[in-house]
């Protein structure tokens, strides 16, 4: 009898690893690589299966313990008396909740698509709202979290109940899972859900693999239901609420794609400088000069002495946002940074100057969707624009992100900076004073503790807080909105470290960044810093941006354009094409439609940048869609898929059509 559970154990394991050879390749190589180890004496085993009284445990060598401790089958098969259907029970919410008053919606056919997503998106959530259901009970399940594996026991008797579409396995042990591959048949399981797994992933590595499955996810996520089997999975879980408001379209929503695409095509027709940013310049002014580049955190001013009495052995470089503190404490920035394209917050900063005429010799590297009051209060000849979201300029390069700092911080990467001293980019709350930014600044926050939404259904970009890695310190607080940014810093770091010579350091009490070298202020010796030559560097600065850039457009980006207006109106067409005449006899139907209208709207063309545009709405409406018609109980379903029809059909168009008139716009 045993001899055969032994046999049966080995022969699912074997089966397992043809099943991970085939479909899961880099998984089987992890644990091909684990075995190997163990074959060889390399590592010791931590844990042991163990056959008991009709069941398997784990035995942990180490805290001389068992996993289970008691029948792994029974306690397995009680864990589905906790399962439902219901939509909000054991489940994250992937998106922000918002209520629209009648008088909002009843506004919204006289909108435009360039006004807030707020009002675009209200039509289709605000319907489904007021249909949903008093009990919202999903007909299927399409996406199961679960977490921690154990001997996986559950995870087929979880399927077999729920029968989700689609399994995410999370554990963070590579050994406990390798014994799951003796106990749990995966190679069957795989034929009745999609098996996706992160087993022993690092939190970078995660964070990677959870965002790409949600992007392809969308449509279906807009609940999803999950099981903690383990409860050691406390990194997993943060990174997956993170992930959630860190979508790329809750980050740049339509509305600012179709400004940003708008300021950019204006800026270009009126003959501002762009700046290539598509590669690195390696701009000869440059190179081996002391770059100090300051921003907004708590350091900054905690350090303003150090920068006041060196600033003449230092190239400048500032965000747009500590433009007042700047000439507050006599600082002439050499280079200013703006990347927001908010007028209010934008023009405010310009009411705090005292005197504009002190800034008459700083070089602005302006996003091209910034206001048009901002780029007209600064003399032209001291502009340069870099594209923001989208190209109006070919193959010029774009650069996006939620904060100032690392957009700063890439083009000095980009425009071959290769020594520079960080300060002011703590990217986390200051460990003393628990202030996200210095006292003064306009979107400063505190740290108050233990952080009260951070719960599966309430986690907020700008308020949920968890640690990170610190410069100074093990480990600092910081915001998920600040975490987007220290990911987009490592990555340029990463990205451009290839190049050597280039020497980072980071002078902020704040979060670490790879291939950044933590260093005091008080640490450097200025003696070996030279008096710089502002005037001459300036003169050579313009010299060198004026190389790297173009006022007008050319003939190729001229014909670019043009293809882009007509592949747009063929775009249209084919929207047009799903909506005339178009009645479906199913909710079912109806969701197959939307989704090959999606492929369509996808497919190459030279209208890329409206693709992304029109996804970007896609990814905020069509999961409402979706989780509605997957509802049970449901009236009336035809005039439902009438009325949303409708609704859908007019939004999109009306982004195409805006879309159009930008390429048409004529200044």
């Amino acid at each position: 009898m045993l001899e055969e559970i032994q046999n049966n154990a080995i022969l699912t394991y074997n089966m397992n690893l043809e099943y991970l050879k085939e479909h899961q390749k880099d998984l089987f190589e992890k644990v091909q690589l684990f075995d190997t180890g163990l074959n060889i004496a390399e590592i010791e085993a931590r844990y042991e299966l163990e056959y008991k009284d009709k069941y398997f445990d784990i035995y942990d060598k180490k805290e001389n313990s068992w996993f289970y401790n008691t029948d792994s089958v029974l306690y397995s098969s009680k864990i589905l008396d906790n399962l439902s259907q219901e939509s909000k029970k054991n489940t994250f919410k992937t998106f922000y909740g918002v209520e629209y008053g009648d008088e909002i919606v009843s506004r919204t056919k006289d909108i435009s698509m360039l006004s807030s997503s707020t009002f675009g998106n209200a039509p289709i959530i605000d319907y489904v709202n007021r249909h949903l259901p008093s009990k919202e009970e999903m007909k299927e399940i399409f996406v199961y979290l679960i977490f921690g594996v154990g001997l996986g026991l559950h995870i087929p008797l979880l399927q077999n109940k729920t029968k989700a579409k689609l399994l995410y396995i999370i554990e963070p042990s590579l050994e406990i899972f390798r014994l799951s591959l003796f106990t749990v048949n995966y190679s069957e399981l795989s034929k009745s859900s999609q098996l996706h797994f992160a087993i022993s992933k690092n939190s970078n590595e995660f964070n990677k693999h959870f965002a790409s499955f949600l992007l392809k996810g969308n449509f279906y996520t807009h609940y999803i239901k999950f099981h903690m089997f383990s409860n050691n999975c406390d990194m997993y879980v943060n990174i997956i609420q993170k992930s959630f408001v860190t979508q790329p379209h809750l980050l740049f929503s339509y509305d600012r794609e179709l400004k940003s695409l708008l300021r950019t095509y204006t800026y270009a027709r009126k003959n501002f400088a762009f700046i290539d940013i598509s590669k690195q310049q390696k701009l000869a002014s440059f190179k081996d000069k002391a770059i100090l580049l300051l921003a907004a955190g708590p350091s900054l001013k905690k350090n303003i002495d150090f920068v006041m009495k060196n600033k003449d052995k230092f190239f400048i470089v500032a965000i747009y946002g500590i433009i007042a503190f700047l000439e507050e404490n006599n600082i002439v920035p050499d280079i200013m940074v703006q990347y927001d394209e908010s007028e209010e917050e934008t023009m405010r900063a310009i009411k705090e100057i005292k005197n504009i005429d002190f800034f008459n010799k700083t070089i602005f590297l302006f996003s091209s969707h910034i206001s048009s009051n901002l780029l007209h209060s600064f003399d032209k000849k001291n502009i340069f624009i870099f594209q923001a979201m989208h190209e109006a300029k070919i193959d010029y390069g774009r650069l996006t992100s939620p904060s100032i700092g690392d957009i700063t911080y890439s083009l000095l990467q980009i425009l071959g900076a290769n020594l520079v001293y960080l300060l002011g980019l703590d990217m986390a709350f200051d460990p003393d004073t628990g202030k996200s930014h210095f006292d003064g600044y306009d979107n400063d926050q505190s740290f108050i503790g233990e952080d009260k939404n951070k719960t599966n259904n309430n986690y907020s970009l700008r308020k949920s807080t968890f640690s990170v890695k610190g410069n100074f310190q093990e480990l600092v607080e910081t915001l998920a909105v600040f975490k987007v940014s220290i990911d987009s810093i490592n990555d340029v770091s990463n990205k451009y470290k290839k190049f050597s010579g280039a020497k980072m350091y980071n002078l902020s009490n704040g979060a670490f960044f790879d291939n950044v070298k933590p260093l005091n202020t008080s640490d450097i010796n200025t003696d070996n810093l030279i008096l710089i030559n502002k005037d001459k560097l300036r003169d050579d600065l313009l010299f060198d941006l004026e190389k790297v850039s173009s006022c007008e457009f050319s003939s190729a980006e001229k014909k670019k354009n043009s293809e882009k207006m007509e592949a747009a109106y063929k775009l249209k067409e084919v929207f047009d094409s799903f909506y005339i005449g178009r009645k479906y006899s199913s909710m079912t139907k109806f969701n197959d439609v939307l989704l090959l209208m999606h492929s369509k709207l996808c497919e190459e063309s030279a209208c890329n940048d409206l693709y992304r545009i029109i996804n970007s709405y896609f990814c905020h409406n069509i999961h409402y869609i979706f989780y509605f018609i997957n509802l049970k109980d449901v009236p009336n379903p035809k005039k439902h898929i009438k009325s949303l029809h409708k609704i859908f059909y007019t939004q999109v168009d009306k982004i195409i059509l805006a879309y159009i008139e930008i390429l048409n716009l004529k200044v």
